[in-house]
Parts: C-alpha cells; sequence; structure tokens
C-alpha cells in the first residue's frame, strides 16, 4: 500500500487515461490480491520465525539464497533452462553462504618450523 500511495502522484500525471480504460478480468484481480496479500504475509511470518530462531545476523545471510530457490522454482514450475551464468551465479551463492557459516577455529594459525 506504500507504495501505491508513493507512485499514486505519478500515475495520476502520466498514466491517468491509460489507467480508466483497463478493464482486467476478475481473476487477474483475485490472483493480484492473493498475491499481495498471502505473498506478502507468508514472507513477513517466515522472516519472523527466521529471525527469532536464528538470529538477525544468520536470517540476512541466508536471504542471499532467495535467487537460488527462484531459479530453482522456475525450472520446476515455468520450465526455464538452466544457463552456466545461472548455475556459476548460483554455486557463487551457495558456496558464499557455506563460507559465511564456517566457524572459526581458535588457533588456526599454522607456524611452520623448520
Amino acid at each position: 500500500m506504500l507504495g501505491g500511495i508513493y507512485f499514486l502522484p505519478l500515475m495520476l500525471g502520466f498514466e491517468w487515461k491509460q489507467t480508466l480504460a483497463a478493464n482486467p478480468p476478475p481473476i487477474v484481480i483475485i490472483d493480484l490480491f492473493l498475491l499481495a496479500l498471502l505473498g506478502s504475509s507468508l514472507a513477513f511470518i517466515f522472516i519472523t520465525v527466521a529471525i527469532r530462531e536464528l538470529g538477525i545476523s544468520r536470517t540476512t545471510i541466508f536471504t542471499n539464497i532467495i535467487p537460488v530457490i527462484t531459479a530453482i522454482a522456475a525450472y520446476f514450475i515455468l520450465g526455464d533452462s538452466f544457463t552456466e551464468r545461472k548455475i556459476i551465479g548460483m554455486a557463487i551463492i551457495i558456496s558464499g553462504i557455506f563460507l559465511s557459516q564456517l566457524k572459526k577455529r581458535k588457533g588456526s594459525a599454522v607456524i611452520y618450523e623448520s
């Protein structure tokens, strides 16, 4: 709703006639409403639970996996393909998350004696 309020002056100034001429079918309106309501609500609930269980710093690290999940969902749901670029990007993201979760060992400095 906040985004709608911010963009309302621009819509009134530039897109008023096109907005009035649009007549979307009821299924589009229902789908947009469900997407906005369920998507936003579920995302808020999940992020709140994750922050409570993992803490804020670990939760923000795992939000970086969203593009990987999106690419996998697009493959299964939409039939999208995995390009070389996507696979490399997914590998970089997953390895970055993995590396950020490694625990630092005490005294991990190695001293070589000769």
